[in-house]
């Protein structure tokens, strides 16, 4: 169940959210959408990859289910349920997927985000 409003979403099991075919393409499921505020779920299916790019927006990802690896910068990481990045913006990086992967994906756009420089640098 997914509960949406310009104030507050609530979704009461991020799991039931997600189509579970491990043949399927890479899916989007949008769970919130603001100007400086983006979350979604990805779904993706057993061997494929998401090809190392960069995003000038600031990013979390947390792995809801599934397995595979996500590389950032130069590190990569075997991840499983539970997994949690913090990725800075600009920094490179690709997920793959050994086991239908399901991933939390928050987007934050903060002005100095924008601009290249974060407060805290």
């Amino acid at each position: 169940m997914l509960k949406a409003s310009n104030r507050y979403t609530f979704c009461a099991n991020l799991e039931s959210t997600t189509n579970s075919d491990a043949n399927q393409n890479l899916q989007t499921t949008s769970l919130h959408h603001q100007k400086q505020f983006n979350a979604m779920l990805l779904t993706i299916p057993t061997g494929h990859t998401i090809k190392e790019h960069v995003s000038p927006q600031i990013l979390t990802l947390q792995i809801i289910s599934g397995m595979g690896s996500v590389t950032v910068g130069n590190e990569t990481h075997t991840v499983s349920r539970g997994a949690w990045f913090y990725i800075a913006p600009n920094i490179p990086h690709e997920i793959v997927s050994n086991e239908t992967l399901t991933v939390l994906l928050s987007m934050y756009t903060l002005p100095e985000a924008a601009n290249g420089v974060l407060a805290n640098e």
